[in-house]
């Protein structure tokens, strides 16, 4: 079974989470580098972009738990401390914040994901560069959003 990580929680975030949950798709974390997981657990909930999630959520100190399935919460910014054994598909949500030094920094969590990245983008300079580095990489990468 694919395993896949999930780095930003945000609208893009959520709108991938929900599927693959539902379809029954292991996640080896969640990470969002603003908020908790208390936080996290409310704003899936009550999701006032794609409305409602109607199941049950709960939360501890290190993670969010949604209709039984617990989800390890890393909470940080710093890609480099995301823990990539193990996880074969990375779906990363590039946005304002990410720029081309930004990506660069961060291109270990391409590198170690040996199945594929899934990124996605609204702004098509970002996603082109994260197709790009990830190709050069020799991964295979999906292209997903308002970018494509």
């Amino acid at each position: 079974m694919t395993v896949y990580a999930l780095n930003g929680l945000g609208r893009i975030g959520k709108l991938a989470l929900k599927p693959l949950l539902e379809r029954g798709a292991q996640i080896a974390w969640i990470n969002d580098a603003v908020g908790d997981p208390a936080m996290h657990a409310h704003l899936l909930e009550f999701d006032t972009v794609h409305g409602r999630w109607n199941t049950d959520f709960g939360h501890d100190d290190q993670s969010v738990t949604i209709d039984g399935t617990r989800l390890p919460f890393v909470g940080t910014s710093d890609l480099s401390k995301l823990p990539l054994d193990g996880v074969d598909v990375v779906i990363y949500k590039l946005e304002g914040h990410a720029s081309d030094r930004y990506f660069r920094r961060n291109e270990r969590m391409l590198s170690e994901a040996p199945k594929g990245v899934l990124v996605f983008s609204e702004k098509s300079a970002f996603t082109r560069h994260a197709v790009e580095t990830a190709r050069k990489m020799g991964l295979p990468v999906k292209r997903c959003g308002l970018a494509s």
